[in-house]
C-alpha cells in the first residue's frame, strides 16, 4: 500500500514538473489518469449524484481543479505570447497534469453517462489532441485554451445548467446566459488562444519539430474551431427553444420579436399562438410508381390471410 501511494506521488510530482518525454513521464501520465479517473468516480457516486443533473456536476469540479492548474500559465502566455508555444532547450516546462484531468473527465463521460452526437464532435478531437499533448513538452499556450475551453467559461456555464436542474433557475434565463457567455467570453477568447499559439510556434519554430509543430497547428486550429461552432450551437438552440416556448408559428416571425422573448417565461394562463398544421407526407418512391404501376399493392397482411393461401398450406 505504501509503495503504490509512493508511486502516485512521485507520478504527480513528475506531471507538475515535467522534463523530458521518456519512458518515466508517459508511466507517471499512466498512473495520474488511473488515479484522476477514481477521483471522478468517488465525486461522482459521493456528491454528483445527489443532484438531478450529475455530470454537470462533475464538470463543473474537474474545471475547476483544471482552472487551479493553468491559471499560472494562461497568464504567462498573455503576457509573454513570443515565448507561449515552444519552451526553449533548458527551460523548465509547466505543468502537464491538467492534461490527465481533461482526459479523464472525457473518458469517463461516455462510460458511465448516456451521450448524444454533439457530445462526440466535441470529444473526438478531445481524444486525438489530449493523446498527441502527451508527446510533445508541455507549454503556457495550451494551458490558456484549456482555461479557455476547460475552465472558467464552461465551467461557469455547466454551474448554470446545475442551478437550472434544481430549479434555482428557469429554463428560459439559462438559454439566455449560455448564449451570451458563448458569444461574449468563449468564441472571442477562443481566437485569442489561438493567435497566442500561432504567435508562440512563430517565435519558437527553430527549436520545434516538424511533430510538434504539427500538434501545435492542430491546436490552434481546434481554439478557433470549437468556442464558435459550439456557440453557434448555443445561440441556435436558444431560440428554438423561445419559440417551441411561445407556440410561435412559422411564417411571420420576425428576429426582433425573437430576441424580445427570450430568457422570458410566457405568462401564466397566456394562450399559445397555434401550431402549424403538420406537413403532408409524400412518399419518396409511392407504391405503384414507376416500371410496377401496373402492378396491384400487395401487402403481408392481405398475403398471410388470403383465401388462396390459406388452402395451399
Amino acid at each position: 500500500m505504501v509503495d503504490v501511494l509512493t508511486a502516485v506521488i512521485d507520478a504527480h510530482r513528475t506531471l507538475l514538473a515535467p522534463d523530458a518525454i521518456d519512458a518515466k513521464r508517459h508511466k507517471a501520465s499512466l498512473i495520474c489518469f488511473a488515479t484522476t479517473f477514481a477521483i471522478c468516480g468517488l465525486f461522482d457516486a459521493i456528491v454528483a449524484r445527489r443532484f438531478k443533473k450529475p455530470y454537470f456536476v462533475l464538470h463543473v469540479f474537474v474545471n475547476a481543479v483544471i482552472t487551479a492548474l493553468v491559471v499560472p500559465g494562461a497568464i504567462k502566455a498573455c503576457t509573454t505570447p513570443y515565448e507561449a508555444s515552444v519552451p526553449a532547450p533548458g527551460v523548465q516546462q509547466p505543468d502537464a497534469l491538467y492534461m490527465v484531468w481533461i482526459f479523464a473527465l472525457h473518458i469517463y463521460h461516455p462510460i458511465f453517462f448516456r451521450t448524444g452526437v454533439m457530445d462526440w464532435v466535441h470529444h473526438v478531437p478531445v481524444y486525438i489532441l489530449n493523446s498527441l499533448c502527451f508527446t510533445i513538452p508541455s507549454c503556457n499556450a495550451t494551458h490558456l485554451q484549456s482555461l479557455i475551453m476547460m475552465g472558467v467559461p464552461g465551467g461557469l456555464d455547466y454551474l448554470l445548467q446545475v442551478l437550472e436542474g434544481e430549479g434555482k433557475l428557469t429554463r428560459a434565463y439559462y438559454k439566455e446566459l449560455c448564449s451570451l457567455i458563448n458569444v461574449y467570453v468563449r468564441a472571442p477568447l477562443g481566437a485569442w488562444g489561438s493567435y497566442v499559439m500561432l504567435v508562440g510556434l512563430y517565435h519558437g519554430w527553430e527549436h520545434a519539430t516538424n511533430y510538434q509543430a504539427g500538434t501545435l497547428l492542430l491546436l490552434a486550429l481546434h481554439a478557433y474551431w470549437n468556442p464558435p461552432f459550439f456557440g453557434r450551437q448555443a445561440v441556435e438552440a436558444n431560440i428554438v427553444d423561445t419559440i417551441n416556448r411561445y407556440g410561435l408559428a412559422g411564417g411571420a416571425l420576425k428576429l426582433p420579436k425573437v430576441r424580445a422573448l427570450c430568457s422570458h417565461q410566457p405568462k401564466a394562463g397566456a394562450a399559445k399562438a397555434p401550431a402549424p398544421p403538420p406537413a403532408k407526407r409524400v412518399e419518396a418512391y409511392p407504391v405503384g410508381a414507376g416500371t410496377d404501376a401496373a402492378l396491384p399493392a400487395i401487402s403481408p397482411v392481405s398475403v398471410i390471410g388470403s383465401d388462396e393461401l390459406k388452402k395451399k398450406l
